[in-house]
């Protein structure tokens, strides 16, 4: 089991806020589109169903916000909250960005879930590809992270 922190929820007032960390801007989107899941259940949701997703979005920060608003949709939409994404690719368009992914999980009804996720916003958005952890203002220093994004959650 791997005990290193890939997510982190900050204080904020109404919303949820939080930071996701990778070694790679695939990696941090990856950890952030599981991680915001977490505020709904703490259950091990099994990766029963797949889901294939193609995202084409003119920034990073749009292709993120995008990203999530899509895994939300689906939650919406389905039932569905996502617990593993695979083949995770980000690749450059003449529009900008495109994400191509399977995203796996399962119906929420299965699970302990309490709370909602309405809506991810683009305040206070941050993607930061040369993160250093001495600018970070989380305690828990244990892995020197390369990227870091963070997300506001409407709830």
């Amino acid at each position: 089991m791997n005990s290193i922190k890939t997510i982190t929820f900050l204080d904020h007032t109404a919303d949820a806020k939080f930071q996701a960390f990778g070694n790679s801007l695939e990696e941090a989107f990856i950890n952030a589109g599981t991680g915001m899941f977490e505020l709904l259940t703490s259950d091990k949701v099994q990766p029963k169903i797949k889901h294939k997703i193609k995202i084409e979005s003119s920034s990073k920060e749009a292709l993120l916000f995008d990203f999530l608003d899509e895994l939300i949709f689906l939650l919406d939409t389905e039932g569905f909250i996502a617990s593993e994404i695979e083949m995770f690719e980000i690749l450059t368009s003449n529009a900008g960005f495109i994400i191509q992914t399977t995203v796996k999980g399962d119906y929420f009804k299965k699970y302990d879930v309490h709370g909602d996720i309405k809506a991810v916003t683009y305040n206070e958005m941050v993607i930061d590809e040369e993160y250093n952890q001495s600018k970070s203002k989380i305690k828990d220093k244990q892995q020197g992270w390369k990227v870091m994004v963070q997300v506001v959650l409407d709830i």
